[in-house]
């Protein structure tokens, strides 16, 4: 009797320490703003728990440069040859082109005013002569 209320209270004790925390490891302690990587991405933990001291910015060049990029480009390419212009709106957009064309506007000078008058420039061409 005495045994089963001992291991009663143990299990109590431990219930209480143990909260019911569901994470998978060490990494989902870390705050979602300070991870390298959303919970979303698929990456090799090994190059985050590597023992190498690296920078959260060269852990994720690492990731950045395992990710095949061609299947994004595939698309794209594809998104980029399937569109294409009707014929009225081509000819609309080169008749733009050629009319429309952009003009640069010329800056008016404004004349030059200065606090001297004629008769103070011949003074000084002679005091300059002399």
């Amino acid at each position: 009797m005495i045994y089963q209320k001992k291991c009663l209270c143990r299990e109590q004790k431990r219930k209480k320490k143990c909260k019911n925390i569901k994470y998978k490891g060490v990494l989902d302690l870390i705050p979602a703003k300070h991870r390298i990587n959303s919970a979303s991405d698929n990456i090799d933990i090994s190059t985050i728990l590597s023992k190498s001291s690296k920078t959260v910015y060269e852990t994720q060049k690492h990731i950045a440069a395992q990710q095949d990029p061609t299947d994004d480009n595939i698309k794209r390419l594809l998104s980029l040859s399937s569109y294409s212009l009707k014929p009225e709106t081509a000819s609309n957009l080169l008749q733009r082109a050629v009319r429309e064309r952009y003009k640069k506007k010329e800056k008016k000078k404004e004349p030059e005013e200065t606090i001297f008058t004629e008769e103070d420039f011949k003074k000084f061409e002679q005091e300059y002569q002399e």
